[in-house]
């Protein structure tokens, strides 16, 4: 018999570069939609454990 896997990981990767700034608020509206996703997935399946991580890359500034 096979072990049953009860948790989902979520990596969410916020990008602040640059090249972001423009699409600011739609970016943030996305990450939202993912986040009330990912609480109907865990009301639907609630045997299974789901783990979200945010990863914020981090910038470098050159002077």
């Amino acid at each position: 018999m096979t072990a049953k896997n009860n948790k989902t990981y979520y990596l969410l990767i916020l990008d602040r570069s640059g090249s972001m700034q423009t699409p600011a608020e739609m970016a943030i509206s996305s990450f939202n939609e993912q986040l009330q996703l990912i609480k109907k997935l865990n009301r639907k399946y609630n045997d299974q454990q789901l783990l979200v991580s945010l990863y914020p890359p981090q910038q470098r500034h050159i002077l």
